[in-house]
C-alpha cells in the first residue's frame, strides 16, 4: 500500500495536485485528481497497455478512493523543467535542444497511443 504524504507536494498541475509517496522504502510521485469512474477506466486502460518508452515516466498504479483517484508514478527527483530553463534561460546549448526533441518525441508516442497529455508546462 502507497504511503501518500501529504505535508510534501511535489507540484500542481491543472488537473490536479501531486504529492511524494512511499511504497515498500521506494518513492514514486502520486497525482490525485477528480475524475469520472469511466475517464479513469479508460485512462487506466491507455496508460497500461501503452508500452514502455524511454521519454515518458513509468506509470505504477492507478487507485481510486472515492472520487479521488491516485495516478502513482515514477518520480523525478532533480525538479521540473520549467526551474531549469529558468535557471539557464540565457544559455543556449545543446542540451536545451536534445530536452526539447526528448519532450516531442514522448509526446508522439502518447498520441500513437491515443493518450493525450493535458497538461504539459
Amino acid at each position: 500500500m502507497y504511503e501518500v504524504l501529504l505535508d510534501e507536494p511535489l507540484g500542481q498541475g491543472r488537473f490536479g495536485l501531486v504529492y511524494k509517496a512511499v511504497k515498500d522504502g521506494l518513492e514514486y510521485a502520486a497525482k490525485a485528481s477528480l475524475w469520472d469512474k469511466e475517464e479513469q477506466l479508460h485512462t487506466l486502460k491507455n496508460v497500461i497497455t501503452m508500452d514502455k518508452h524511454e521519454n515518458i515516466l513509468d506509470y505504477k498504479d492507478l487507485v481510486i478512493d472515492g472520487n479521488t483517484s491516485w495516478l502513482f508514478m515514477e518520480i523525478c527527483s532533480r525538479g521540473d523543467l520549467a526551474n531549469f530553463f529558468t535557471a539557464h534561460r540565457k544559455q543556449f546549448d545543446l542540451n536545451k535542444l536534445e530536452i526539447l526533441y526528448q519532450i516531442a518525441n514522448g509526446v508522439a508516442a502518447l498520441h500513437n497511443n491515443n493518450i493525450i497529455h493535458r497538461d504539459l508546462k
